[in-house]
């Protein structure tokens, strides 16, 4: 994962990258890993545990808002066509309206503030949010 990644970033000392990554075991602890991302200048940073759903930029910017969207195209296609089933090809062409609408530099820009990672913000979450998971102070 970190080579590919390292090897479309085109990163060095001069110019660092920040990769973020869940807390899985794979990107986390293993050793070839860290050690290949250091040498050619990836920062790794890690999310907690069970909170990707509210601080990964992808789930946060496009992910959720493609669901509503595509949900919202789905109901108007049904209500304009009364007498027609959804059938396998029908959410295909459903799905780049409601891509066009969801995958936006605003939004993009958005996720980082949402997710508190840019401007940083440790306090946005509240204890609530992460009820029911133990995290890993680690």
């Amino acid at each position: 994962m970190v080579g590919s990644f390292c090897s479309l970033r085109k990163s060095s000392a001069d110019k660092p990258v920040l990769l973020i990554v869940d807390g899985q075991y794979l990107h986390t602890k293993n050793l070839d890993v860290v050690d290949r991302a250091r040498k050619h200048s990836v920062a790794i940073v890690t999310l907690p545990p069970h909170s990707t759903h509210i601080m990964q930029q992808l789930d946060v910017d496009t992910m959720k808002p493609l669901q509503t969207y595509h949900g919202q195209e789905t109901e108007t296609w049904l209500g304009s066509n009364p007498e027609s089933v959804v059938t396998l090809f029908v959410p295909c062409k459903l799905f780049g309206p409601a891509c066009r609408r969801s995958a936006t530099m605003e939004a993009s820009v958005n996720s980082f503030i949402k997710t508190g990672l840019s401007p940083f913000n440790r306090l946005i979450f509240q204890n609530h949010e992460f009820e029911g998971h133990k995290l890993d102070e680690s």
